[in-house]
């Protein structure tokens, strides 16, 4: 009788089992490592690895990753087999509606601004602001009577820095309770603003035209009809070595014991370009 090896047989696919899985188990540990080492093998997909810029390795296996650490913030590099990109890594978690910018060592982020606002470089020209770039409107009606002294405007202003340069437009809407006293009108601003105006008319509610272009820091003075009529002006303003605010001033051209109103929804919109 042939004799029979089954202990030996079992032995032999057991062992042959267990190398397999340890085999399998090798390889995990050596690709884990070469991603930890960064090796340029192109049959590895997970590769990173990370020391000074100048000892990244030159570009060509697609899918590898180098960090720069020296320098400050560290920099994240994609190989996409040809060149090296450079990935931005922010210095914080971004939060709905954040905006990602380079600030010369990392990318930051930008919180999100407040409704109406604009985004805008900021006065030193290496990042981006939000300011409040609308118009300003009134949100109320405001009175004079029985008096013909320019006085500030409540609401209709605006501050300027030092040797800059705005365009500006108004839009004034004027009420009278009576046909004598009039509306007097200027605009003023610091010691050495320089103004043009583009174009200034006052309107009477029928459409009649009341007066005529006129230098925007002087303005002047004319007789309006009883009910609603609107003051349009359009300039730039260049300012001097003094900063300070541009003011829409208003009264009376003749004090009068009667109501002159500049209205509700009246408003003023100002743009820097300089």
């Amino acid at each position: 009788m042939a004799d029979a090896f089954p202990a030996v047989r079992t032995w032999v696919f057991e062992e042959i089992h267990e190398s397999t899985h340890h085999n399998d188990d090798s390889d995990r540990f050596t690709a884990l490592r070469n991603a930890m080492e960064g090796d340029a093998s192109v049959a590895l997909v997970h590769k990173h690895k990370s020391g000074a810029l100048a000892s990244r390795p030159a570009a060509g296996n697609a899918g590898r990753v180098y960090v720069a650490t020296d320098g400050g913030a560290e920099r994240a590099f994609f190989d996409d087999g040809t060149v090296w990109w450079e990935a931005p890594l922010l210095d914080s978690t971004p939060a709905q509606g954040d905006l990602p910018y380079f600030d010369g060592d990392k990318y930051a982020l930008l919180p999100l601004g407040s409704a109406f606002q604009g985004l805008r470089v900021n006065a030193a020209a290496d990042g981006f602001e939000w300011a409040d770039d609308p118009p300003i409107r009134k949100v109320a009606d405001e009175t004079v009577n029985n008096s013909a002294a320019l006085q500030d405007d409540d609401e209709l202003l605006f501050a300027i820095g030092a040797n800059e340069v705005w365009l500006m437009e108004l839009a004034a809407f004027i009420n009278e309770a009576d046909a004598t006293p009039g509306f007097d009108w200027a605009f003023t601003g610091p010691a050495g603003t320089v103004n043009t105006v583009a174009l200034m008319a006052l309107y009477n509610a029928d459409g009649t035209i009341v007066q005529g272009a006129i230098p925007l820091l002087t303005g002047f003075g004319a007789s309006l009809a009883v009910d609603t009529s609107v003051l349009s002006v359009k300039g730039i303003v260049r300012n001097g070595a003094t900063a300070g605010t541009i003011q829409f001033k208003w009264a009376q051209q003749v004090a009068h014991a009667s109501n002159t109103k500049v209205l509700l929804d009246s408003w003023l919109a100002r743009r820097r370009v300089a």
